[in-house]
């Protein structure tokens, strides 16, 4: 399919016959991905069911260009492994702690949507930890989970900064390798 896809010629607000699509979804997001049986008309202009999808197409409007996508903390732009790699060279130092951002500095923090294929799943050590529960104050005026790893002290639970808890809540955090055509990248989340 790889080089089938970049010798075919699309052109925009043209109809293209796909069969064959697995639709898949992934935190509340669909898309469609190809099989080995997936089969790609492009030149069906002339049929049936070209014009009458032409007709509908015509008749509603067209839709509007997908948001961004928003990830709670900034906006995600889709990149390629190596496109990563070669943006991070540009990063600037993270901020003091405490401190307001500049918006004229250079960015400590990129966000981006990869796709690939997870290579290796990391496991010398459990993907989740025990997480201190207790409520602490985000700098913003409101509350959350202080969330810091709790170590059992012989039935109580305590975390770093001195919090005791009766009963931790448990964090996942998988650690992984992904790859894509361009490179390799190890994340964790």
């Amino acid at each position: 399919w790889g080089d089938r896809a970049s010798s075919l010629e699309y052109t925009e607000n043209v109809p293209v016959f796909l069969k064959g699509l697995r639709i898949s979804d992934w935190n509340n997001m669909k898309s469609l991905n190809s099989t080995g049986s997936t089969n790609v008309a492009v030149d069906i202009a002339g049929t049936p069911e070209a014009q009458e999808l032409a007709r509908a197409w015509a008749s509603m409007g067209q839709p509007p260009p997908p948001a961004a996508l928003n990830r709670g903390g900034g906006v995600a732009k889709r990149a390629t492994i190596q496109e990563l790699h070669d943006e991070n060279m540009s990063l600037g130092p993270a901020p003091t702690p405490g401190q307001p951002l500049d918006p004229n500095g250079p960015s400590s923090v990129h966000r981006h949507m990869v796709v690939g294929t997870i290579t290796t799943v990391f496991t010398d050590r459990p993907p989740f930890y025990p997480a201190c529960p207790h409520q602490v104050d985000d700098g913003r005026g409101k509350t959350r989970a202080c969330m810091k790893k709790l170590q059992d002290e012989g039935g109580a639970w305590q975390c770093q900064n001195g919090h005791l808890s009766q009963q931790p809540f448990y964090r996942f955090m998988l650690r992984a390798r992904i790859a894509d055509h361009t490179n390799v990248l190890e994340m964790s989340s």
